[in-house]
């Protein structure tokens, strides 16, 4: 494994970072302790101007869930500016329902509606609707695809876990009930992913149980994919692995064709492999059926820690190119590490998207945009001389497709004490290469905060700003961006009142496309 040590070192990253502004849990903008500081003595200080946001105020809607945080959410958009947005819900203390809201281009949050369910439990947790995913294409057409789990039985070689999906087309306006799409209705479904093509066309990926033993040690598990057309409907599964011992993950991507790659994770367990995890990659081939899977990565036990691949990811341009990223530990810290992808070469080396140091890297995410140019976003530890402090920050690498990796850089304002913590970024393109990036930001007043930085391709990345407001707790951010640039933001915030503990309510704010 080589390191890929970028242009920019850290003394010139000090002087992008500084320029960025923003800072505390304010809004964008210079951060005022260091303009006071640059001024001569007996000089008045101006006020700092920040710039106009171009995200709309945040607005709270649905109903709060006091007790219980909801399980498992997605968000879409669409290129009008309508968002989708689903998740599994506790009701109450004992009943477990799917919801979705939908938001109409120019309007605001309509009222719900209960996509499955609602089911009642017989003992806590054995009852719900778990990973669901809901993509839309440019007219506002909608797919959604969930699991409904059942581990009421006292034995586990009874437990049901099933796959289905809802359709809905903006012609007819409403949800279709909910059908199954597993190999059979008696299977073990699991982890479902969902990605749509502006077109509509749309493939889905999941785990199914394919050996079921009395001994659950000896179960197998494999990869199956499905093709959506609209026209159509769904295509019959088709197996994309072998017969593998649990534990076993995937997500799937395309390119601007229709094409399918999935990234799978075959990770060390109980019953699988004791001492090494492999990262492989499946791709379809344009004339039908499966390649052979490809091995990205192998990690064994490093430091007294058994190998996990729990952190990937993976995009693919219009030419069938590839870029993959994923966490791995060497021992010492966890390493964002990456591989290219090219049709006339392969899988070229791993390289490290770190600078050297001790600081680990957490939570890599990574977009593409209509030109193969992209980003890959984390959160690592910055420790800043000037005012002695240490917190995450949110790290972006920049891939050029002719050049590849060539900047990286912090999007995440200077913090002002330690412990102010940005962490787990969510970062999206549109088709002409404009970016936004959000996340979870630690803040001593309200707990956590809501924070967005947006890239263009004429200034680069501006300063991030706050785009949650309010006294409660913000956090579990969700993010879509349309193929023509208009970004969804949507999370929880919890409120602060003691009288009532863990009270929860979905918030959002948008982002139209840059003129």
């Amino acid at each position: 494994m080589r390191a890929l040590y970028f242009v920019c070192s850290c003394a010139m990253l000090a002087v992008g970072l500084f320029g960025c502004g923003g800072g505390g849990g304010g809004g964008g903008g210079g951060s005022t302790s260091q303009s006071q500081s640059s001024s001569p003595a007996g000089a008045s200080t101006p006020t700092p101007t920040v710039p106009a946001s171009a995200w709309t105020t945040s607005v709270s809607f649905g109903t709060t869930y006091g007790g219980f945080p909801p399980f498992g959410q997605s968000l879409a958009s669409a290129n009008d500016g309508q968002a989708y947005f689903v998740f599994g819900e506790y009701q109450n203390s004992t009943t477990t329902s799917l919801r979705l809201f939908h938001k109409p281009s120019v309007s605001p949050w309509e009222n719900g509606l209960t996509l499955a369910g609602p089911i009642t439990e017989v003992s806590a947790n054995t009852r719900r609707y778990l990973g669901p995913v809901v993509r839309v294409d440019t007219t506002g057409n909608a797919l959604a695809l969930w699991t409904y789990q059942d581990t009421q039985d006292p034995s586990d070689r009874n437990f049901t876990s099933q796959l289905f999906f809802s359709r809905r087309d903006t012609v007819g306006g409403t949800w279709s009930a909910p059908v199954l799409l597993q190999t059979a209705a008696s299977a073990y479904a699991l982890s479902p992913q969902l990605v749509m093509q502006p077109n509509g066309l749309a493939w889905a990926a999941w785990i199914e149980r394919t050996i079921k033993d009395p001994f659950p040690g000896n179960d197998r598990f494999a990869v199956f994919a499905a093709k959506f057309d609209p026209a159509s409907g769904w295509a019959s599964p088709e197996k994309v692995t072998g017969d593998l011992q649990w534990r076993l993950d995937a997500k799937i991507t395309t390119d601007t064709q229709g094409n399918p790659r999935i990234i799978v994770a075959w990770n060390a367990g109980v019953s699988g492999p004791p001492d090494q995890s492999t990262l492989y990659a499946a791709r379809r081939l344009p004339a039908g059926g499966w390649a052979p899977l490809e091995t990205l990565a192998v990690a064994v036990i490093a430091g007294g820690l058994s190998p996990d691949y729990s952190e990937y990811d993976m995009v693919v341009d219009a030419n069938d190119n590839a870029v993959a990223v994923w966490k791995e530990y060497d021992g010492t810290r966890y390493l964002i590490l990456t591989r290219h992808y090219t049709v006339a070469g392969g899988w070229e080396p791993t390289l490290g998207l770190q600078p050297s140091g001790p600081d680990s890297g957490f939570a890599p995410q990574i977009t593409m945009d209509g030109n193969g140019n992209g980003f890959v976003a984390w959160h690592q530890a910055r420790y800043q001389q000037s005012n002695n402090a240490a917190a995450y920050a949110i790290w972006v690498a920049r891939f050029e497709k002719i050049t590849g990796w060539t900047s990286l850089q912090f999007i995440s304002s200077p913090v002002f004490t330690t412990g102010e913590d940005s962490t787990f970024p969510k970062i999206l393109c549109d088709q002409m290469g404009n970016a936004v990036a959000i996340w979870t930001k630690n803040d001593f007043v309200r707990g956590a905060i809501v924070r967005a930085n947006y890239y263009s391709q004429t200034n680069g990345w501006g300063s991030d700003e706050t785009i949650s407001n309010g006294p409660g707790v913000s956090w579990r951010p969700e993010l879509a961006v349309s193929s023509m640039g208009y970004a969804t933001a949507v999370w929880w915030q919890a409120g602060h009142d003691p009288l009532m503990p863990n009270n929860f309510q979905a918030f959002s704010a948008s982002r139209a496309p840059a003129p």
